[in-house]
């Protein structure tokens, strides 16, 4: 089956190989529309657990992966969610209300050199946070953040031919302790990534034409300093960088970087949103565009807005259940928002999880 798919920066045209995890009928159905969608989204028995979630348009279908934080919540053979030693599950929908498993990045066994394995459990190593999938000059290159074997954080890279089928490369990207969350986008002629350096630092750096070296840590473009920045804890945080380009209606680009702060694990959570300026600088909106609402709190987003097939712009972010939010043993639940730019500023309506999104 022949298809043309671009995830993120560049379009790939080639033939779709598919198996009995992603059956090729399902993309010849294609996609579903004017479908209704609840939030949290449902896997099988309960809420989807897809932390910092990454989800795209790929031809006929979506996809979606997101961080394995400890492994506890990953896709089990009896359709629940528990424990599996292995680091970002890729799912594929229709409808982006019925997700289905296909593969991991890294199944059980398989490591990145330099990085410790996934737990599989609730131990604090082998964590593999906040991926993000690009077709970049002809291979499907992930970017992620993972625990060395030092025990710090670092900035690694994968790619392969097949989306679905397994087969990553990967290498350590950026040797910087304590760099996570990566965001790639091309910006102008250049690919850029985003990337937080643990707490509050948000670094914009290059990386080469197929997007695997980096080229040095790059500079800062923010840090926390606003009073809703500031968690329950008394710290500033800004982290999870998602990078993006938009064109309006007269032509006009602006390059944005949306970014999540506050406490992690507690209602404090928010998304921010920075506006890069004709001089290259960047400015900050001073509210946040998404917060707690009344039943979901810690909003997280962690994906480039997309398109669906109706043509709506959606994000994906991850959010708790208030009158269960807590730390780990706590899921964060898959959700939706449609996304407008309003005089130039990335808008959620009500600027809360919706209880419903039409796709």
């Amino acid at each position: 089956m022949l298809l043309t798919v671009k995830v993120g920066i560049d379009a790939m045209t080639f033939t779709a190989r598919f198996s009995r995890r992603v059956p090729a009928i399902a993309a010849r159905l294609g996609p579903r529309t004017g479908v209704r969608i609840a939030n949290p989204i449902r896997y099988r028995r309960g809420p989807m657990s897809c932390p910092d979630p990454d989800v795209f348009r790929w031809g006929p279908l979506y996809v979606a992966t997101g961080t394995s934080d400890v492994g506890q919540f990953n896709p089990l053979a009896n359709r629940t969610m528990g424990p599996v030693p292995a680091a970002f599950p890729i799912y594929w929908s229709r409808d982006l209300a019925t997700w289905y498993f296909a593969n991991y990045v890294f199944p059980p066994g398989h490591v990145p050199p330099g990085a410790n394995p996934p737990t599989g459990g609730f131990a604090f190593s082998g964590r593999y946070w906040a991926p993000e999938i690009h077709s970049i000059a002809g291979r499907y290159v992930a970017y992620f953040a993972a625990q060395k074997l030092d025990g710090t954080m670092g900035i690694f890279v994968a790619w392969t031919e097949h989306l679905f089928g397994g087969g990553w490369t990967s290498k350590l990207l950026l040797d910087v302790d304590g760099s996570i969350d990566p965001s790639v986008w091309r910006i102008g002629d250049q690919l850029s990534m985003a990337y937080t350096h643990q707490p509050n630092s948000v670094f914009l750096t290059t990386l080469s034409p197929d997007g695997r070296t980096a080229h040095g840590r790059g500079e800062q473009i923010s840090e926390g300093d606003l009073p809703w920045e500031k968690g329950t804890n008394g710290r500033f945080v800004e982290e999870g960088p998602v990078l993006w380009t938009h064109q309006d209606a007269n032509g006009k680009w602006t390059t944005y970087c949306f970014f999540n702060a506050a406490s992690t694990w507690d209602p404090t959570y928010a998304v921010g949103v920075l506006i890069q300026q004709p001089d290259g600088s960047w400015r900050k909106h001073p509210e946040p565009i998404l917060s707690a609402g009344p039943d979901l709190v810690s909003t997280g987003l962690g994906t480039r807005p997309f398109r669906t097939a109706s043509g709506k712009r959606l994000i994906a972010f991850h959010c708790q259940f208030r009158k269960s939010c807590g730390h780990h043993m706590e899921g964060r639940w898959l959700c939706f928002a449609p996304l407008e730019i309003v005089s130039g500023i990335p808008t959620v309506a009500g600027g809360v999880p919706p209880a419903t999104v039409l796709t």
